[in-house]
């Protein structure tokens, strides 16, 4: 549908055009509470990774949560009603972080099974237990 009718919408538009008006209204409003929703299950969670840090029980708090909760949220939208440009490079700096960290806990998970742990014990195959696959593997 895309190639054949552009249209410069998304697919509210095409539900709007081929099947109908209120079809389209409906749609647009069920993808707009899914993001509400969305954003308000991302904030909780910020809330509760953030909660590691702070003394214990302060974010359970009614109140300090209800701050944790709005800080997110602001932090949130400001990023969000910003130009493209600074969007785009607010994703690809915290993408980069995202990467980095990931091949970080990739070595280290490497040096702790290679033992460099502070027991310097070696992590290898010591839970493997032969006949574990009861007809063999024959592959694909």
């Amino acid at each position: 549908m895309t190639t054949l009718y552009p249209a410069s919408g998304s697919f509210v538009t095409y539900a709007a055009r081929y099947i109908d008006p209120a079809w389209g209204f409906a749609v647009g409003i069920i993808y707009w509470a899914s993001w509400v929703g969305a954003f308000g299950t991302e904030a909780t969670a910020a809330r509760i990774l953030v909660g590691y840090w702070l003394p214990s029980g302060w974010s359970n708090d009614p109140g300090h949560a209800a701050i944790l909760v709005t800080a997110f949220n602001f932090l949130m939208v400001m990023i969000h009603i910003c130009p493209v440009r600074v969007f785009a490079e607010i994703e690809f700096w915290v993408s980069t972080i995202k990467l980095v960290s990931v091949m970080i806990f990739l070595v280290v998970i490497w040096v702790i099974m290679g033992g460099g742990g502070p027991d310097g014990r070696v992590h290898g195959g010591e839970y493997w237990a032969e006949g574990a696959v009861i007809n063999g593997f024959k592959g694909t």
